[in-house]
C-alpha cells in the first residue's frame, strides 16, 4: 500500500515515476519563481541556451584525438549527435541524472559538444585505444533556472557521461537496457574506453592512438557494454523527437568466437573542426 493505493505490476517503476513527476513540478515552480516567467517562456529560454553555438577543437596536425579536445560524438546508426536536455532529469538518492539522446543538429552547440578528459596516468595527451577517459559536457552548457534553483550544487559542477547496470530503478526508458545519462559524479560510473571498430583487429590496436573522426566503439567500463543509439528507440522532449541512448551491444550476428562486428548503433565518430588553413596556421 502507498498513499491508500494498492500497487500492482511494476510498482517500483510507478513509485519512481511519481517521485520524478513531483520533482519536476517542484523544479518548474522554483524556476518560475526565480525567473518570473511562465513555463513556456522557460522552455524557450532553455532551448536557446542549449543551442548556443560552441566551437569545436580543430583537427590536430597529427590527425589524432587529444585530451581536452571539444568534439561532437556522432552515431553511425541514427546520424544524430550525442545531446542532452538538462530539464529531462531524475533524482534517485544522492544522484541527479540528466537525459542523453542522439539528435540531428545544424552544427555544434552547448547541448551536443563534449570534452575528452583523462581518468588516470597517461604518457602524453594523445588518446589511445583501451585508455580510460571521461566525457564531460561542455562548460558552456548552463542549467535551466528551475534546475539551478532546486539543485545549486549540481548547477555549479561539471557533468560527465555515465551509465550503470540496469535495475528496477535504473534502466533506459524505451529499450530497457543500461541507462546512459549525465551526472555530477566523476567516479567509476563515468569511465569509458575506445575500442577499434573492427573486432578482428581490436586486440592488436590496444594502446595505439585513436584517429579523429574515425568510427570507434565507446565501451563503458563498469557495465562492459558499449554506448548505443537506434532509430527504433525514440521519444519526444522539448527539442522534438530524438533517439534514446543506452549501453547495449548490437551484433550483426551471434558467433561462438565472440568477434562478430557491432551494428552501426554501436559505432561513433568523434568529430573535430577542420584543420586550420595553411595561412591561418602560419599566423
Amino acid at each position: 500500500m502507498s498513499n491508500g493505493k494498492v500497487l500492482i505490476g511494476n510498482w517500483q517503476e510507478e513509485l519512481a515515476y511519481e517521485r520524478d513527476r513531483r520533482h519536476l513540478l517542484q523544479k518548474q515552480k522554483a524556476g518560475q519563481a526565480a525567473a518570473g516567467a511562465t513555463l513556456g517562456q522557460q522552455i524557450l529560454a532553455k532551448v536557446k541556451a542549449h543551442k548556443a553555438p560552441v566551437p569545436l577543437t580543430p583537427l590536430a596536425a597529427d590527425g589524432l584525438l587529444h585530451l581536452g579536445a571539444a568534439v561532437v560524438i556522432q552515431n553511425a546508426g541514427t546520424d544524430g549527435l550525442l545531446s542532452t536536455d538538462l530539464d529531462d532529469s531524475a533524482t534517485i538518492g544522492y544522484m541527479t541524472k540528466f537525459a542523453v539522446t542522439t539528435a540531428k543538429a545544424g552544427g555544434p552547440m552547448a547541448r551536443n559538444v563534449f570534452v575528452l578528459e583523462n581518468d588516470g596516468a597517461a604518457p602524453d595527451d594523445i588518446i589511445r585505444y583501451g585508455q580510460r577517459l571521461r566525457i564531460r559536457a561542455h562548460p558552456a552548457l548552463s542549467m535551466p533556472a528551475g534546475v539551478a534553483a532546486a539543485a545549486p550544487d549540481v548547477a555549479s559542477s561539471p557533468l560527465y557521461l555515465a551509465s550503470m547496470l540496469k535495475s528496477p530503478v535504473s534502466f533506459s526508458k524505451v529499450s530497457r537496457n543500461h541507462e546512459v545519462f549525465l551526472v555530477q559524479d566523476s567516479g567509476s560510473i563515468t569511465n569509458w574506453i575506445f575500442q577499434y571498430a573492427n573486432p578482428e583487429f581490436r586486440l592488436e590496436m590496444e594502446g595505439q592512438p585513436v584517429k579523429a573522426n574515425a568510427l570507434v566503439v565507446l565501451l563503458h567500463v563498469n557495465t562492459n557494454a558499449p554506448l548505443a543509439s537506434t532509430v527504433a528507440d525514440h521519444y519526444t522532449n522539448d527539442f522534438g523527437v530524438e533517439c534514446e541512448t543506452c549501453c547495449h551491444r548490437y551484433l550483426a550476428k551471434q558467433v561462438r568466437g565472440g568477434n562478430a562486428p557491432e551494428l552501426p548503433a554501436n559505432l561513433w565518430a568523434l568529430v573535430t573542426a577542420p584543420a586550420p588553413a595553411p595561412t591561418e596556421a602560419a599566423q
